[in-house]
């Protein structure tokens, strides 16, 4: 499973945000046609053998944007800093 999530670790540090967004989308909009169109135990099977590796693909890919939203938060965090301290000093 570890050999998994870090093969899904790595794609999704190389996607851009809006791939990954398209790829859970499109899980589920398919998700619900099969449960709407086809027979209960094809929706079961395909909630195992898609939805699994999907929801850990958005677990990889939730975590890998949420660290770099930190970081970009963070460097505009001390921009801003530097700037109002700049500021300061130049009066």
């Amino acid at each position: 499973m570890a050999v998994i999530y870090n093969w899904m670790l790595r794609h999704a540090e190389a996607m851009p945000r809006w791939k990954g967004h398209a790829i859970i989308g499109v899980a589920f909009v398919l998700s619900v046609v099969v449960l709407l169109f086809t027979p209960v135990w094809m929706f079961l099977a395909y909630s195992v053998f898609v939805w699994g590796p999907v929801s850990v693909f958005a677990h990889a890919f939730d975590s890998v944007w949420k660290k770099r939203d930190q970081i970009t938060r963070h460097r505009s965090e001390g921009v801003y800093r530097t700037r109002k301290l700049l500021k300061g000093f130049r009066k």
